[in-house]
Formats: C-alpha cells, structure tokens, sequence
C-alpha cells in the first residue's frame, strides 16, 4: 500500500514538492507504520462476502459523509470568496452526493440480509457539530485535518475496490462501480488539500506537527473500526459456542436427572 508521500506525488505531478511538506508526509507515514492499515486488505477481502457488514458499513459511511459535508459548508462560511472556499464548496457538494450513495447501498443491502444495522451514528453528527461551534478560524490546520481524513478514507475505498474486483455475485459490481466513483472524488479532494499544505508550507507556515497528529488520530478512529469488524464477526462465533455449551449442559442434566431417576 502506497504511503503518504507517493500519493502526494502522483497527485501533483508536475508541481514541485517542498522539502518541509515532503518531510511531514514522511513523519506522518512512520508515525502510523504499524497502523490499522495493516489489516484493512485481509479485512476487506473476508468483508465483501458479507452483506451485513457492508450493509453497516455503508450506513455509517453515509453519516459520516454527511457530517463532513456539513462541517465543510460550515467552515466555507467563515472565509471571504477565494479559491479555497469556492473548492470546500465544492468539496461539500460531493460528501452530500456520497452520503447519498452510501445510504442507497446500505438500504439495498439491507434487502439481502437479515443481521440488518439498527446503531444510531447521531454521534458522529453530534462529534462534527461540536467540532464546527469550537472552531478557533485556523483554516491552515483545518485543512491538515481534512486531508488526513481524506487519505484515510482512499486507502479504505482502495482496499475495498481491489477486494471487489476478486468477487462475484449480484451485489460485488454495484458497490465497486459505486466505490470507484467516490474514490474519483477523493482523488481530488487530496489534490487540492495536498496544493494548499504545499503552499502554505513552502511559505514557512509549520505544520508538520499538525498533520502527524492528524494521521495518527484518523488510524486511532480506523482502529475502532477494526475492532468493531472484528466483534461482527466474533458474535456469531461466541453466541454459536455458548448455544452449543447450552446444549451440551442442558443434555447433561438431562442425563443426570434421569440418571438419578
């Protein structure tokens, strides 16, 4: 899986990367080497023969996107007309159109399995709001932010889609088709990130500190989520293991109160 600087290079090509955000990007790759990243292909690949779990994946995506897409109109606001608030603009748009995307495959989805998703995600909305009302102006380590949760997000939908490209069934083209799509949309959402922390860093503005804590905050949060795909599949497992010692316990006593008859 590419780090953080190789992606950077593909996205701006053409464009010189300075020394000091080439060295954050480094920073901010080896301070998450040993990261949930590790096991999001192995992940993905026994995922996509689940359709509950992509059922609740693709509901909490579309919260997520949502909450993203608010936040973002929300920090728009706080800039006079520029570049940079016409792209967050535009950035909004798109989450709004992914939310969408990812509630239609969650409601499909849901009609092909039973174990459907009932969590309620108002926290994550509830986390955003937060975040938008304590929002200090600081657009430069904003932007560091958003970029980190950007890169998160490409390498989770890159895994998925290679994961996808291996399977058959009804539903594996539909959600690649629609993976792929966004993951067009995150292409240039690090594309413009990337240009503005290069700039600005160029200019001497330091940011470096800021972008590694935003690496490591967004793997912390991916990590969660690999504990949470983990538990999916462990509960069936420890619920079918404690239905057989029930059973075994139960033709125990039977045979014990029999016995004893």
């Amino acid at each position: 899986m590419e780090n953080a600087l190789e992606v950077v290079r593909q996205l701006l090509l053409g464009e010189c990367i300075c020394d000091a955000f080439e060295d954050a990007l480094v920073e901010a790759s080896a301070a998450t080497k040993c990261s949930s990243f590790v096991l999001r292909e192995p992940l993905a690949i026994v995922a996509v023969s689940h359709p509950a779990l992509l059922h609740r994946n693709c509901r909490r995506h579309s919260v997520s996107e949502l909450a993203t897409a608010k936040t973002l109109r929300a920090i728009a606001a706080t800039l006079k007309p520029t570049k940079l608030r016409d792209a967050l603009l535009k950035h909004a748009q798109d989450e709004y159109r992914h939310a969408r995307i990812f509630r239609g495959l969650a409601r499909y989805l849901g009609k092909l399995t039973e174990q459907t998703d009932v969590t309620d995600y108002q926290w994550i909305l509830d986390n955003d709001a937060y975040f938008v009302a304590h929002y200090n102006g600081d657009v430069t380590n904003f932007i560091c932010d958003l970029f980190a949760g950007e890169f998160r997000t490409y390498r989770f939908l890159t895994t998925y889609v290679a994961a996808l490209s291996d399977k058959t069934g009804n539903y594996a083209p539909k959600l690649r088709n629609a993976f792929i799509a966004v993951l067009d949309d995150e292409h240039r959402h690090l594309a413009y990130t990337a240009h503005y922390l290069n700039d600005w860093m160029r200019s001497g503005i330091q940011l470096k500190d800021s972008l590694v804590r935003g690496f490591r905050a967004y793997d912390q949060n991916s990590w969660i989520e690999v504990s949470a795909t983990a538990e999916f599949f462990c509960k069936p497992l420890v619920a079918s293991l404690v239905g057989h010692l029930a059973d075994g316990l139960h033709q125990e006593a039977t045979s014990m109160s029999l016995w004893r008859s």
